[in-house]
């Protein structure tokens, strides 16, 4: 480029000489070559600084790799390399049932769970009343015991083996009285255990079903803006995996 460019001038000086008659002697040849320095110099330096230019060169590209967001088979790949694509068009699908199979499984969960929740209630009434029967009992065989116990002073040979009996009984009892205690107690934490008046077991399944559907809803891959499909390197079939 330079070359040309010095090439260029040379030419344009011998055409203004020969025009012009200029003769040729030690003040004009000097000065159209010191001319030519300052101006092919300044023109070169100029071009220099607005366009700068390198050996190498690179060409750069905004690419958006896209990666499966959930494991799975590749079931479908619907475009095709360098073709156009709009937003939101399909670009592959993963197998969905087994994340239907779990969007199902706990959407089945979920149900039992605001059932078991409704049931709790009365579960807590019923557990009121194993807890007053088992205390009545409890009581009764005391009573009992304390009667055969006042009557073996009197009649030992008769009331020694009765005693023991009820004495056995009377332990028995008490510690049925215990469990029913123990479970009333647990029936009413379930009971009480919510968040902003939601069972907290239903919540839980409800969090759980609402990321199985996301998962879900990720199977089918959709192109996050317009472009062009360049390089696809999934086929139909392909296990594809999630980049961590």
């Amino acid at each position: 480029m330079d070359l040309l460019i010095i090439l260029i001038y040379a030419g344009f000086c011998v055409l203004i000489f020969k025009l012009f008659k200029i003769p040729l002697n030690k003040w004009s040849v000097p000065t159209a070559i010191l001319g030519g320095i300052a101006l092919l110099g300044t023109m070169i330096l100029l071009m220099n600084f607005n366009h700068p230019y390198a050996k190498f060169s690179k060409e750069i590209y905004a690419v958006v790799p896209i990666v499966p967001p959930v494991k799975g088979i590749v079931q479908t790949v619907e475009v095709t390399p360098n073709t156009p694509i709009k937003k939101d068009d399909i670009l592959f699908t993963v197998d969905p049932k087994p994340y239907q199979l779990k969007v199902s499984e706990l959407e089945a969960s979920l149900v039992e769970a605001r059932q078991d929740a409704r049931q709790l209630g009365a579960q807590i009434e019923f557990a009121k009343a194993k807890v007053e029967q088992a205390l009545a009992e409890r009581d009764r065989t005391r009573t009992a015991y304390n009667r055969y116990r006042k009557g073996s002073k009197n009649n030992a040979a008769a009331f020694a083996r009765q005693t023991v009996d009820d004495s056995r009984q009377m332990y028995l009892a008490q510690a049925s009285a215990d469990a029913a205690e123990a479970d009333l107690q647990r029936v009413t934490l379930a009971y009480e255990s919510n968040i902003n008046g939601v069972n907290t077991a239903v919540i839980e399944l409800e969090n759980k079903l609402e990321a199985a559907r996301y998962d879900l809803e990720r199977t089918v891959v959709r192109a996050p803006s317009d472009g062009i499909a360049t390089q696809i390197a999934l086929k139909p079939g392909v296990m594809a995996v999630p980049c961590r």
